[in-house]
């Protein structure tokens, strides 16, 4: 749980970075990734939101059923739809573990890094989102509380 309050009128848009490789294997390829989400948000070259959001459908970025990562890149907000009690879901077959990502936020930016076998859910607000006003605010103002609540659970399925 991310909280916070302030006594002027700021930005905030707090989130976690922590990394998760629910196995011991050399890779996340093989994970089974489900992310429900329609969209994402379409970036310039360096990673900054264009304002535009982009439909996922028939993309490598739709994880609306259960599918590998395989070799995909990641370092992409989705827009968050939570399902089935969560917002995102990995699993591996390998271990049989499993972890799902429940979330308040409206984005979960999805990162997998290319040098190491992890995968990482950041739960926020729409990146950029002080410079395009057709995304949710995250101006918080006096006597208002900022409240980013996010749950990592993890289980096991034979």
């Amino acid at each position: 749980i991310h909280t916070a309050t302030t006594d002027k009128t700021t930005i905030v848009n707090l989130t976690n970075h922590s990394y998760f490789k629910i196995e011991e294997q050399p890779s996340i390829g093989h994970y089974k990734m489900h992310l429900p989400s329609k969209h994402i948000l379409e970036t310039h070259e360096n990673l900054v939101p264009t304002g535009k959001l982009l439909p996922v459908a028939q993309t490598h970025y739709d994880f609306n059923f259960p599918k590998t990562i395989e070799n995909i890149s990641l370092d992409t907000s989705f827009i968050a739809k939570k399902e089935e009690g969560y917002n995102a879901k990995i699993h591996s077959e390998v271990s049989g573990i499993f972890m799902t990502v429940t979330s308040n936020q409206p984005a979960i930016v999805v990162y997998t890094p290319k040098d190491f076998p992890g995968i990482c859910f950041e739960t926020q607000n729409f990146s950029d989102a002080p410079n395009h006003s057709s995304f949710p605010s995250c101006v918080l103002h006096p006597g208002e509380t900022y409240n980013n609540t996010t749950s990592f659970k993890f289980g096991f399925v034979l």
